[in-house]
């Protein structure tokens, strides 16, 4: 299977952050809990506070996906 990768740096393909996309799309498909879903929102909100940087806000949102077997995150992403 041949995988591509998209960047949008300038918003013509998808408007906002598209962590908020795959946040959402992972509780569709029950692969975040509503718990880590508030606790990547809570993360989102420290960032825009500037009380943590980007990075780490990204990295806490994406941690359910460490949890996630490898065919079953293969599937979804």
């Amino acid at each position: 299977m041949r995988q591509i990768v998209i960047f949008d740096f300038d918003g013509t393909v998808i408007r906002g952050d598209s962590v908020v996309a795959l946040l959402f799309a992972a509780r569709k498909e029950r692969l975040i809990s509503l718990g880590g879903l508030c606790a990547a929102a809570a993360f989102g909100v420290l960032y825009h506070l500037k009380l943590t940087d980007a990075l780490t806000a990204k990295r806490r949102s994406h941690a359910f996906l460490t949890r996630l077997s490898a065919e079953t995150r293969e599937a979804f992403l």
